[in-house]
């Protein structure tokens, strides 16, 4: 039982490093190797916490629609293009650039 116990411990921690360490490490790599494509903001939102709703953004890679938080309230924006960088690997990992503060972004053309 002992050992259940230590395997079960050892998991919750790794999985509560991996969440807050993850995003760090996907910003790491977004900056270094991340491909920048044009993303177009949707009607729909995204709450956190007590933040106001922020608009979604979708964008195509291979025929595949991803999509992720634009970071911007404004509704008039609907249907705008924004630039969005992402992981070639791992597409699902991306952000706007508008997230990285106009830091410089290698491979970055669609501003």
């Amino acid at each position: 039982m002992q050992i259940v116990k230590k395997i079960l411990l050892t998991l919750i921690i790794m999985y509560v490093l991996y969440d807050v360490i993850g995003p760090f490490i996907g910003d790491f790599f977004l900056k270094r190797n991340g491909v920048c494509t044009k993303a177009i903001l949707t009607s729909a939102t995204v709450r956190v916490r007590y933040h106001k709703g922020e608009l979604k953004y979708h964008f195509i890679v291979n025929g595949v629609t991803y999509e992720g938080n634009s970071l911007e309230s404004d509704k008039s924006r609907v249907g705008d293009s924004i630039c969005v960088i992402y992981m070639e690997s791992k597409v699902s990992t991306n952000r706007p650039v508008k997230y990285f503060n106009d830091s410089h972004l290698p491979k970055c053309n669609c501003k």
